[in-house]
């Protein structure tokens, strides 16, 4: 069911996806640091309270919860090595309109499934920033680091693991559904 639970999320999401990564000003050749520090800002205002939502539940230690609910953290870690060269950094505005992680479980593990997909594509991202400005920090794009395989493998093994049925496959899509609108949503409102 691996397979068939990671192809059903990825198909069903596959527009909204495509809908965020274009519309994103870092991806764009003319982007510079300064929109990178306001793309990270506005993102922690979504980040961290989704991150907070959903690490307050239960989830067993080997999903690896120590681990997964510190990226918010690492945008701060960016923050304070833009503030280190001298940088401004942009305030963190806070969004108020989020995917309801406490719905139920499967739903949380679609939310879940954005947020850590999303540490795929910031590491491809990272390596374009790194060139860009070498001497730059990029500690949210770098994201899990040499861990990252290991981690989104081991993710989608639970996802298959807990998703049991056609409802449950069902929430997991809407709660993707809805972290890549309400954060898309949230981006542009932000002016990212």
């Amino acid at each position: 069911m691996l397979m068939d639970v990671h192809a059903t999320l990825r198909l069903a999401t596959q527009a909204r996806h495509e809908r965020l990564d274009s519309s994103l000003r870092i991806g764009s050749a003319q982007a510079d640091y300064a929109d990178y520090l306001a793309y990270i800002a506005a993102l922690r205002g979504w980040l961290e309270p989704v991150e907070a939502a959903l690490w307050a539940r239960d989830w067993p230690a080997a999903l690896r919860p120590d681990v997964r609910r510190c990226k918010a953290a690492r945008i701060d870690q960016d923050f304070a090595a833009a503030r280190a060269l001298g940088l401004p950094v942009p305030p963190v505005p806070v969004c108020d309109k989020l995917p309801d992680v406490g719905r139920a479980r499967a739903y949380a593990l679609g939310v879940m499934y954005v947020i850590e997909g999303s540490q795929l594509g910031g590491r491809m991202m990272a390596k374009r920033l790194e060139q860009a400005w070498p001497d730059r920090s990029f500690h949210y794009m770098a994201g899990y680091g040499p861990e990252l395989g290991t981690l989104w493998k081991g993710y989608m093994a639970f996802l298959a693991d807990e998703l049991h049925g056609e409802e449950d496959l069902a929430q997991a899509v809407a709660g993707a559904c809805d972290a890549f609108d309400t954060l898309t949503d949230w981006l542009r409102c932000q002016g990212e």
